[in-house]
């Protein structure tokens, strides 16, 4: 019996030290990994690895140029390609809150249209030709499905029209 335990106790600190010694996969890559990754990163490395963008593409910048003063006039703000997390949050409690999560978090829209405190009402999306595509339409019902069900009013477009954008900011 004595020995039975004794093999047993072996067998156990084998696997600890087994997996404990394993080298991690990237499916096991931790915030703690990446918390240690972003303490060390070198000017050198970040100028190597990564490179400044645009914000925004022509059409998006010629929209936002058209809106700002169409949502001033009604002393709204404007904010553009806003984080659709910054909007909504997943409820913690719900049974697939992970999921909600992830569905959520790389996700963004294009315009957002605030009262003056700041307080999101209006979602304007701008939609171009990918927008035709079964995926897009797809993603673009979840968002606008998620929005609405939260409070928030959405508008696609394909080109700002001042009457039409007025029309939705009075609704």
């Amino acid at each position: 019996m004595w020995s039975s335990i004794i093999l047993l106790l072996l067998l156990s600190a084998a696997t600890v030290f087994v997996v404990k010694s394993k080298p991690r996969h990237r499916s096991s890559y931790s915030q703690e990994d990446a918390g240690n990754q972003q303490s060390q990163i070198t000017p050198q490395y970040a100028a190597s690895a990564y490179k400044q963008k645009w914000m925004f593409t022509t059409r998006e910048k010629d929209a936002f140029n058209q809106l700002e003063p169409i949502v001033k006039e009604y002393g709204y703000r404007l904010f553009a390609k806003v984080r659709l997390f910054d909007l909504i949050t997943p409820v913690e409690s719900h049974t697939k809150y992970k999921s909600n999560l992830y569905r959520i978090q790389a996700k963004h829209v294009d315009f957002v249209v605030t009262k003056e405190n700041l307080v999101a009402k209006f979602v304007i999306e701008l939609d171009d030709s990918t927008h035709d595509r079964e995926d897009r339409k797809q993603r673009d019902q979840f968002v606008d499905t998620v929005l609405t069900a939260c409070g928030y009013k959405v508008l696609h477009v394909r080109t700002i029209n001042r009457d039409e954008i007025l029309h939705f900011l009075r609704s």
